[in-house]
């Protein structure tokens, strides 16, 4: 029997400013240098929001190229590189990604990451409002997750 279970994204804002992407630099990469910087979070729960997010090789390399000051300044000097501007604050599924926009700028996670990095168990191929099985989220669009 599968249970299946919606994933909401929880510390958006506490991270709001970072990410990452599986190219030449590994989300756990990312996180363990946004750490070694100064990061008051730990290297699970920077994995959860930032490595579940989709992001460019130049953001990534832009994000690398910061000095630790400038991770934590608003804006940092990277946000135009690695995030959309939005104007509609909420979220919504486009396919397997869930977009979000905040504070202006739109973030991106896909949902086989978000499941991975919350162990949540494996991407149900499904994101919206509705699970596979009919369950239904009162929070909105969200990644459906599965454990076997």
């Amino acid at each position: 029997m599968k249970r299946i279970f919606f994933l909401l994204l929880s510390g958006l804002t506490a991270a709001f400013s970072m990410g990452c992407a599986p190219l030449d630099k590994t989300p756990e990469e990312t996180c363990e240098m946004l750490i070694d910087c100064g990061a008051t979070y730990t290297q699970d729960e920077c994995l959860m929001d930032i490595g579940s997010r989709e992001l460019s090789k130049e953001c990534v390399d832009a994000m690398f190229d910061a000095s630790c000051e400038e991770h934590f300044t608003a804006p940092p000097s990277y946000m135009d590189t690695c995030y959309d501007t939005c104007t509609v604050l909420g979220k919504a599924c486009d396919k397997d990604d869930l977009k979000i926009c905040m504070g202006g700028r739109e973030f991106v996670y896909d949902c086989k990451k978000v499941c991975r990095y919350q162990e949540a168990g494996d991407y149900s191929g499904s994101c919206g409002t509705v699970s596979p099985q009919g369950d239904v989220s009162e929070d909105g669009d969200v990644c459906w997750c599965y454990i076997q």
